[in-house]
């Protein structure tokens, strides 16, 4: 029994793990300061390798479960985390792209050096990431601050 109550208690833990996690997911729908594009990128890469540990937990939790004969929980949020996060790793990472390409090359460099087709390479690329964004992020009020940024 008191296998047992552990268990349940690592699996509450778990839980509540999850909800943070979201929690902190759903904190960047009303960011929209291109200044913290860096802490934003970290903050994603961090709560990615949360994801990734939690993955490795839930599969040591089902081991548990069925040595103990228990139902296994299911876990997909996981999976939908993922997917979740991903539109806002784009965004800030693309923020931070063209911010360093800007203050580098457009800022600090003289227009003689500047190549043409670099620029509209550059500019072709950040286009079609920003209008992929677009399409994720319309259509939803709640994430009017991240499409403000794209």
């Amino acid at each position: 029994m008191e296998i047992e109550n552990k268990m349940a208690r690592q699996i509450k833990d778990f839980e509540q793990k999850i909800q943070d996690v979201r929690n902190d997911v759903k904190s960047f729908e009303s960011e929209s300061n291109p200044k913290k594009a860096q802490v934003n990128v970290d903050k994603i890469e961090s709560i990615k390798q949360t994801i990734k540990e939690m993955n490795k937990e839930k599969e040591q939790i089902h081991i548990q479960q069925v040595d103990l004969q228990m139902g296994q929980g299911e876990y997909s949020v996981l999976d939908d985390l993922k997917k979740d996060i991903e539109p806002y790793d784009k965004l800030w990472k693309l923020q931070l792209e063209y911010s360093a390409k800007v203050s580098k090359a457009w800022k600090t460099e003289s227009l003689s050096k500047q190549i043409p087709d670099d620029i509209e390479a550059d500019w072709k690329k950040m286009n079609s990431e920003t209008m992929k964004l677009v399409q994720k992020f319309e259509g939803n009020s709640k994430l009017d601050k991240p499409k403000s940024v794209v």
